[in-house]
Order: C-alpha cells, then structure tokens, then sequence
C-alpha cells in the first residue's frame, strides 16, 4: 500500500512541474509579456511546490544590473525588503558587480550555487546582518541561486528558498530543467522588445515628419521626439540642448519626463567645449558615453549627481549649423 502511495505522489509531483513547464512554453509561443508570465511561475514555485521564497530576475546590460521580474511571496517579500533593507524590490537594479561577488562569478561560469546564507547573494549592496534576518523571516535554511543563459549570453538568475537544509535530487533536478526553459523565455521577450523597439523608431520618425510637414513650431517638434524616445530606447531621461549664438552655448529647451531632476536642467548650459554636451556641440559627432558619472567632463545640477549613468550624445545638424 504504501508503495502505491508512494507512486501516486511521483505521479501527482510529475503532472504540477508538466504543468509548469507547459506555461512557460505557452507563454513563448503567445509571444506574451514575460514580467506576468514569471511573476506567475515564482507564484507557482511557492504554492505549488513547497518552497518558501522565489526570485526571477533579468540582466538588462544597460543598467549593468539585474532587474526582478517575478517574486514570491510577493507582498510579504516586498514588505519586508523595505522594513529591512530599506529598498522597493520591485524597483532595485541590483549591480552586477562579479568583482565584489563570488556568487556571480561562480554564476557567469554556468554554475549553480547552493549554500546557507543570503548575504553571500546580495553583497555588497547589502549587509548581512539585514540578509540573515530577511531569511530567518521567511524560514529559509538553503538557497538555490542558478544562471539563466541564452547562448553565451546571460539573461538573467533564479533564486529558490526552502525550509529544508537541503535540496532533493529531484527538487535538483527540476530546477534545472525549469531554468533551462525560464532562460529561452526570458530570451525571447528581449527579441521581442528589440522588435517592438524597432516598429517603435519607424513610428516616431513618422510622427516627426509629420509634425515638421504640418509646420509646427520647433519646441513642439523637439517636446514630441522627446516625450517618445524612450519607447525606442529605454532610459530614464531624454532631453534637448539648442545652441544660442548669442551666449555661444547649449542651452535647456525641452525634457522627458518632467520630474524634479530634469527641471533642475533648465538652470544647466554649456559654453561650446564645455562639458559632454558642448564636446559633442564643437566637434560635430555623436559620443556613446557609458559611465558618464566617471567622466571628467560631466557636469550635474548641485547634489544631484546620479550612481550611475550611461550616455547617449548626438548633435543636431541642419545644413552647416
């Protein structure tokens, strides 16, 4: 009888991670948005399979830093990361720094770590003294920490807790087979963003012409590219500098989004050499400036210089001005 019992229990945890595994791969082949769709697996982990915690992030190169897409469960975990830790864990961009981690560097080699303590994860971002408590919360004793890779391409980590001191082979096992297929989802989104970016630059470069054609004054025009830029290129700031021959600078004409950062703009202008702006002015050619926060030529509003920031710097040219 109780061998039976045994089978039907194999039987019963075989159709629960079938079933996951299928939703993963509806969810690529309905090419459908991958923040719900993981948001639903780490929610499946937990009350589905017993474990105690479930984290999906993604690497977005851009902000060199990974990004949560799905977290379980999620209002006890974001409640308590920001009692504890002081951050809203749905916004973090957790820093991919390898040379600080030895977790990620074990990760970036295709390896899955397993171990006790949280703050080996999450340093040094975070101390581990706040780490260890967020774990004794949620009654995690081991810690399932995988890469997600497509190709040679990281894509983002699944992290797993549970209660037990250790994983099964089959827990193992599963987890494998899980990330294997969360890396091709996570994957394909980003080709599907980069598509969708794509019909979004064909879109807005319409628009633009048809704000020029219709003759509309140049702030419109400039507030309109603006205010979509970031459809076609993700970023948290977009802005315009127009020279003014009489102060022989960039000065502020329009920004997205209108936050209090991006007012403090307005105040800002650069004589022609002066800082990247004025470079890129002068030298009539476009400059990819990735930690601009380290570049001596960066010029910031009064304390508002950002942690990190990667800069795109075009000059506008209209015939030989």
């Amino acid at each position: 009888m109780s061998v039976k019992m045994t089978r039907k229990y194999i039987d019963s945890e075989g159709r629960r991670e079938l079933r996951l595994l299928e939703t993963l791969g509806q969810a690529m082949v309905r090419k459908q948005q991958v923040r719900p769709v993981m948001q639903k697996l780490a929610d499946a982990l937990v009350s589905e399979f017993g474990f105690k915690a479930a984290l999906v992030t993604q690497y977005i190169p851009s902000k060199e830093g990974f990004t949560v897409l799905g977290i379980a469960p999620r209002k006890k975990t974001l409640a308590a990361a920001t009692k504890l830790l002081g951050i809203r864990l749905d916004r973090l961009v957790f820093p991919f720094s390898p040379d600080k981690n030895n977790v990620l560097k074990l990760l970036l080699r295709r390896k899955v770590w397993i171990g006790s303590d949280l703050s080996e994860i999450i340093k040094p971002m975070f101390s581990a003294k706040p780490a260890r408590l967020v774990q004794k919360m949620f009654k995690v004793r081991c810690i399932y920490n995988s890469p997600l890779f497509s190709g040679k391409q990281l894509v983002g980590t699944v992290i797993i807790g549970t209660e037990s001191e250790s994983f099964t082979k089959r827990q193992i096992a599963f987890l494998q087979t899980f990330t294997q297929h969360a890396a091709l989802a996570v994957h394909q989104a980003g080709l599907l963003a980069e598509k969708f970016a794509t019909t979004e630059q064909y879109r807005l470069l319409s628009e633009v012409d048809s704000h020029i054609l219709e003759e509309k004054e140049l702030r419109k025009v400039l507030k309109a590219i603006v205010a979509n830029i970031h459809r076609v290129i993700p970023c948290d700031l977009a802005g315009v500098y127009i020279h003014d021959p009489a102060r022989k600078a960039m000065v502020h004409s329009v920004a997205w989004p209108a936050s209090p950062y991006a007012r403090k703009l307005r105040d800002l202008e650069f004589p022609m050499g002066t800082g990247i702006i004025g470079s890129v002015a002068r030298n009539r050619r476009g400059e990819i400036v990735n930690n601009a926060h380290k570049d001596h030529r960066s010029v910031y509003p009064k304390g508002s210089k950002p942690r990190l920031e990667h800069l795109i710097c075009l000059p506008l040219i209209a015939g030989r001005n």
